[in-house]
């Protein structure tokens, strides 16, 4: 996160969304006021051949340097590094991806999550991670169940129009109360590329014309931003470290099933190529912020 290479909406997003998962929140009203004027003032001195104050620049030095150590301090509380298992794919220094340069490539990881989140897959994870995830993204209670007829299908095409729908997964559960609901979720995911022209929207009302007592879709990103077409009624932003620190909190039922070591690599990948976290041995020069949104994350179940 540093102003001198971010857009400036960009960094005052980020630094928000940093600063509200923070015990220790500093004062930030004066800070963006200060910011703005900055930014303001280095743009126009720069064009004038001036330089900006140092003192305006130390000012906000200082105050960087308590979101970061308030940053530290909740990495801290939440055991890093001491207390990671060692199977923790933030200690791994490999991508399952990156070795074949396709860290970033969006198909290698919608395929890969359909995979995945496949209680009928040969990877041993039953239906571990996708209940996590729905879990999370209908805010299930507790006692939810899955029952039968889980499909969990990548890439498929409307020849009709020619729209490719990521990630396509329905089924049934079994609620608490005993009641059997029909459910559908349709991921689409962003790395690299941009929403296509009420991309959204046209999946919306894919969606709304399918059968189900409930329906999500999920726009997946690398900050986990709403999209720009679309109703905020279906539609929900998740961010793939969200989507990791889900996945983690069921690595402890894994270890041992066949898949295991592929969902670790996978998830090193994810962390490394898509959200830039620095894996491998722990230090506090990476991107802190990010490590904070993947171990503080709440359960997914």
């Amino acid at each position: 996160m540093n102003p001198t290479h971010a857009l400036p909406e960009k960094f005052i997003r980020d630094l928000e969304r940093v600063c509200a998962t923070l015990e220790r929140m500093p004062q930030l009203d004066a800070f963006i006021r200060d910011l703005d004027r900055v930014h303001f003032a280095s743009e126009s001195e720069q064009r004038h051949g001036r330089s900006i104050s140092d003192s305006d620049l130390a000012e906000l030095e200082s105050v960087l340097k308590e979101i970061k150590a308030c940053a530290l301090e909740r990495l801290r509380s939440v055991g890093w590094p001491d207390k990671l298992p060692g199977y923790d794919p933030l200690l791994s220094p490999i991508s399952l991806f990156g070795t074949l340069d396709f860290g970033r490539l969006e198909t290698a990881h919608t395929r890969t999550l359909a995979w995945l989140m496949n209680p009928n897959e040969e990877h041993g994870f039953g239906d571990r991670l996708l209940l996590a995830f729905l879990r999370r993204v209908f805010r299930l209670a507790s006692g939810t169940r899955l029952v039968g007829d889980i499909r969990v299908e990548s890439e498929t095409r409307d020849d009709a129009c020619g729209d490719r729908l990521d990630i396509d997964i329905s089924g049934e559960w079994r609620l608490p109360n005993e009641k059997v609901q029909r459910w559908l979720v349709i991921i689409e995911a962003k790395i690299d590329a941009d929403e296509g022209e009420d991309q959204c929207r046209r999946y919306e009302e894919k969606c709304r014309g399918r059968s189900a007592d409930e329906r999500r879709l999920v726009f997946l990103t690398v900050d986990g931003r709403a999209p720009k077409s679309g109703t905020e009624e279906l539609w929900q932003g998740m961010a793939f470290v969200e989507l990791m620190a889900l996945f983690r909190h069921q690595l402890q039922y894994l270890v041992g099933t066949p898949g295991f070591q592929f969902l670790r690599l996978y998830m090193t990948g994810v962390l490394k190529d898509v959200c830039g976290i620095r894996c491998g041995p722990a230090n506090d020069s990476g991107n802190i912020y990010m490590i904070g949104d993947y171990l503080g994350a709440k359960r997914g179940d």
